[in-house]
């Protein structure tokens, strides 16, 4: 049997299709392979950063491919078998490191003050969801565009423009202003890219039930980490919080919007449809429905 190994190192992020400057904080270094023959086929050793997407393909005549793994690295080292190795003559193998989307959490301080959650798209778009008691409100914005000097500036506090900066060293800071004189500060880190939520991290979205009616979304991370975030015209009200799902059992919520000691939403996510249902208890002690279906998939 001969094997032969080849290294295709990719530049993720030369692909993506925007007209934007592309950033490179979310951009890996490229990856490589190494090859063992082993019991039970070829040991085939991934090497690449950790918390990026990865996928390792192989051949037996360069021309057709086929996947032999696809995951988010945990280890900068990962091991995979093949199998069919033992029934080939000659196998190659590529891998690639890949753009990939990011989620932050963090706090944010001075003229403004709280805690948010933010989704970084291999586009460069972002969403900020946060919980800001200070005012009593919930925060939204999907202004951000991360440019190819890893900040996006625009307005994602209320009356509060300023920037954001992406680091490679998983991190992200800013600086925000109401005027001259009320400025704050934000800091956050890089969110885990697996875990008990892996396969339910993203967006979700839906209406709350009158007679608070009014959009509602729910940011996810893969750790169980949620920012839930909704509108109320009719009151002229937006309402926030933070929370954190359990790793195991019954995947409940319930958590205070904005501040308050009494307005908290309450509910579960359904993993087999990936839907939230969730009840709303008002201010005015009414009681919100709300279904939330899962709209942007992340990974």
């Amino acid at each position: 049997m001969t094997i032969i190994k080849t290294w295709l190192f990719i530049g993720a992020g030369l692909t993506l299709a925007t007209g934007l400057s592309a950033a490179t904080f979310n951009v890996p270094p490229p990856a490589s392979l190494s090859l063992t023959s082993a019991p039970g086929g070829m040991r085939v050793v991934y090497q690449g950063a950790t918390n990026f997407k990865y996928q390792v393909q192989v051949s037996s005549n360069l021309n057709t491919w086929s996947q032999l793994a696809s995951n988010v690295a945990v280890n900068r080292a990962t091991a995979i078998v093949d199998v069919q190795s033992t029934n080939r003559p000659m196998r190659f193998y590529k891998a690639s490191s890949q753009v990939t989307p990011f989620f932050y959490k963090g706090t944010f301080s001075g003229a403004e003050s709280g805690s948010f959650i933010l989704l970084a798209r291999t586009n460069n778009t972002t969403v900020f969801l946060g919980n800001n008691p200070g005012r009593l409100r919930g925060e939204y914005s999907t202004n951000l565009v991360v440019g190819g000097d890893d900040s996006a500036g625009g307005t994602f506090l209320v009356n509060a423009p300023g920037c954001l900066q992406f680091t490679a060293s998983n991190t992200i800071t800013g600086r925000f202003t109401n005027s001259a004189s009320a400025t704050g500060t934000l800091a956050g880190g890089q969110r885990a890219n697996v875990g008990s939520f892996s396969g339910y991290a993203g967006i979700y979205t839906g209406t709350v039930s009158a007679p608070h009616t009014g959009p509602a979304r729910i940011l996810l991370c893969p750790d169980g980490s949620f920012a839930f975030y909704r509108t109320d015209p009719n009151f002229g009200t937006k309402d926030g919080g933070l929370g954190t799902l359990p790793p195991a059992g019954p995947a409940t919520l319930d958590v205070y919007l904005s501040g308050s000691g009494i307005m908290h939403v309450a509910g579960s996510l359904n993993k087999v449809t990936k839907v939230f249902n969730l009840t709303v208890h008002e201010l005015d002690n009414l009681i919100s429905i709300a279904t939330l279906t899962f709209t942007e998939p992340v990974f």
